[in-house]
């Protein structure tokens, strides 16, 4: 029973230290062609992305095709012809912004 115990398992609160090459191979089979990213895959990138260097992370996401700030919201933002709208809006209210700006209303649309 006592090879069953857990206390001699990793800790918690422990950070191992990883290469940036080996999390750029798993970091690859999570985001290489995707669109978003599930929210407990995303942990663990978190995890792995915790201990490396800033510049690091950001030459492993861009080598990806993602920026930090897509990553950071866990999906590529994309406007309707495809294009990827990141550079241009970062978020929902600047979304609508521009929607209103453009078009008058939203009530006008629905």
């Amino acid at each position: 029973l006592d090879k069953l115990s857990t206390q001699h398992l990793y800790h918690p609160t422990q950070v191992e230290i990883v290469q940036s090459n080996v999390v750029f191979d798993i970091s690859s089979l999570m985001l290489y062609g995707t669109q978003a990213v599930p929210v407990r895959l995303k942990i663990l990138l978190d995890r792995l992305f915790s201990v490396l260097k800033q510049e690091e992370v950001l030459h492993i996401l861009h080598g990806l095709g993602w920026t930090l700030r897509d990553y950071v919201r866990g999906y590529i933002l994309q406007v309707s012809n495809g294009d990827k709208h990141s550079k241009h809006c970062t978020g929902i209210l600047e979304v609508i912004t521009l929607h209103l700006h453009k078009n008058g209303s939203l009530a006008d649309n629905f």
